[in-house]
């Protein structure tokens, strides 16, 4: 396993030619300059990525609160639903709404057991989001910027670094760099869509009918809610990266099939002590989602491992060159 990592670091810091035709491996500080200039360009993209975010932050801001409409949405079903099955279970008194009437009529209010039920803890949460301190405003747009940035640039962050590292590759290793950086792109965002779409409206809803049940009332301050978004999203389509790690790790031979097959429990739980740290509420609803995704994932890419493997395995033994025959 340590050499195969030695091989390949030898061969990116000491094989990089400086074009396709020239055979003369590049200096240290050659290298250093291909670095720098590699970096400036990532910063390029992420700052003119967040320019761009910049520009169009009102309908970020908008789109960001769909997981909180969402959630909002699943709760007032359920109080709904609750509501509709209590009074299945009480039916009204018949006289009940002649004594609300007498009580209009005497004191100008409805009773409380006539008047519309509402929720014990949010009434419309949404428009309770607020900000405490002047700064925090600044800190929601920050964080905002953040997002669109590293989600508009993140492909071609991906794309500069491929360019910098496809020198010490061979044609046949060029030719995959494609697939990987599309692989890692759809991998990055169906983590994201995951975690934006199902997960955070799943957390946000559990912690509204804990806060009904313990009759807490919700204050939404805007500076915990966009983090809170941003940061979940960002770091679950980080996590559904770790298939290409496996699948690297199968084609450089550092790690076989079988042992990954092998561990699969002590995978199962290093997956579910990863889906808690990176949901931050930590509920169970989306922690079990997010641990079987990524239990799935783990099987699907075993097994493209194993399948890329031997296809590198089988092209190895077809260009060996053929034995010679002694008698001849």
């Amino acid at each position: 396993m340590l050499s195969a990592a030695k091989v390949a670091l030898a061969k990116l810091f000491h094989s990089r030619a400086r074009s396709e035709d020239d055979s003369v491996g590049m200096g240290f500080f050659e290298h250093i300059e291909e670095l720098r200039k590699t970096l400036f360009r990532c910063c390029a993209a992420f700052a003119l990525s967040a320019a761009v975010s910049l520009c169009f932050y009102k309908e970020i801001f908008v789109w960001l609160r769909w997981p909180l409409d969402k959630a909002l949405a699943l709760d007032e079903s359920r109080r709904l639903a609750h509501a509709a099955k209590m009074a299945a279970q009480n039916p009204p008194d018949a006289l009940a709404g002649l004594r609300a009437l007498w009580e209009l009529l005497a004191t100008g209010k409805l009773p409380a057991e006539a008047a519309p039920m509402a929720s014990t803890a949010v009434d419309s949460p949404h428009f309770h989001m607020q900000v405490l301190k002047l700064i925090d405003i600044f800190s929601v747009l920050m964080d905002v910027v953040l997002f669109g940035g590293i989600a508009l640039s993140g492909p071609f962050i991906l794309a500069f670094g491929a360019g910098f590292i496809a020198p010490a590759l061979t044609p046949r290793e060029k030719r995959l760099i494609a697939p990987v950086l599309a692989s890692a792109t759809a991998l990055f965002f169906a983590g994201a869509a995951l975690s934006f779409f199902w997960l955070t409206p799943i957390s946000i809803n559990f912690s509204l009918g804990l806060a009904r049940d313990f009759g807490v009332q919700f204050n939404w301050t805007a500076t915990d809610y966009y983090s809170f978004v941003v940061m979940m999203t960002m770091l679950v389509g980080l996590v559904f990266e770790f298939p290409l790690v496996i699948i690297g790790l199968q084609y450089l031979e550092i790690t076989s099939t079988r042992w990954l097959f092998s561990i699969w429990r002590q995978a199962l739980v290093g997956i579910l002590v990863v889906a808690v740290v990176f949901t931050p509420l930590g509920d169970p609803i989306s922690v079990s989602v997010l641990t079987g995704v990524l239990f799935v994932l783990y099987l699907i890419s075993v097994l493209v491992g194993d399948r890329l493997a031997r296809i590198k395995r089988r092209r190895a033994l077809a260009s060996l060159p053929e034995p010679v025959d002694a008698s001849e």
